[in-house]
């Protein structure tokens, strides 16, 4: 299966921004396909209301899924919706006012200081805690990164890499 334009981007930026932070920290697919779908969105539907459909088609993804992960965003209110046949998803908020931590939390849930803190709690030894205070600091600086990194900054990345494909063939 080929994988589109801003997919291709998107798994490049995501591998840079783990593996800047550790060798071993994963990004769930949830987030991916979730991150594909807002950007695709931004692109496409600045003006008229996007179909999943459509989504599904230009990023190859399994509607099923990504229904649930569309289901997440719009509770957050990070989507308006439109029924019928010419409805689709648009997004709540300007692009340039949503942070990948905003997209982050909301797929993902719960922040790794958060769970770390909760973990802590049960076995409280000064190793433990300086432990725990490494991770929060960890935790900060990425949240610290991913909350300068917006929609629209993604977005303008994937048109001009779809751009410079364009030019290419």
């Amino acid at each position: 299966m080929a994988i589109s334009q801003v997919g291709f981007l998107f798994l490049n930026f995501i591998f840079v921004v783990v593996k800047i932070q550790n060798d071993n920290m994963k990004v769930s697919s949830k987030t991916i396909y979730g991150l594909q779908f807002l950007i695709r969105l931004t692109i496409d539907g600045t003006s008229n209301w996007v179909q999943l459909k459509e989504i599904v088609e230009k990023e190859h993804i399994s509607e099923k899924y990504l229904e649930s992960i569309v289901s997440r965003l719009k509770n957050s209110g990070l989507l308006q919706v439109k029924r019928g046949a010419h409805g689709g998803y648009k997004l709540a908020h300007p692009p340039n006012q949503i942070t990948l931590k905003q997209i982050m939390g909301i797929i993902e849930g719960t922040g790794l200081a958060q769970d770390i803190e909760t973990a802590s709690a049960e076995m409280s030894t000064t190793v433990r805690q300086i432990s725990v205070d490494a991770i929060k600091r960890v935790d900060k600086q990425f949240n610290t990164l991913l909350g300068a990194i917006t929609l629209q900054d993604l977005a303008n990345d994937a048109i001009q890499q779809m751009n410079s494909f364009n030019f290419m063939i």
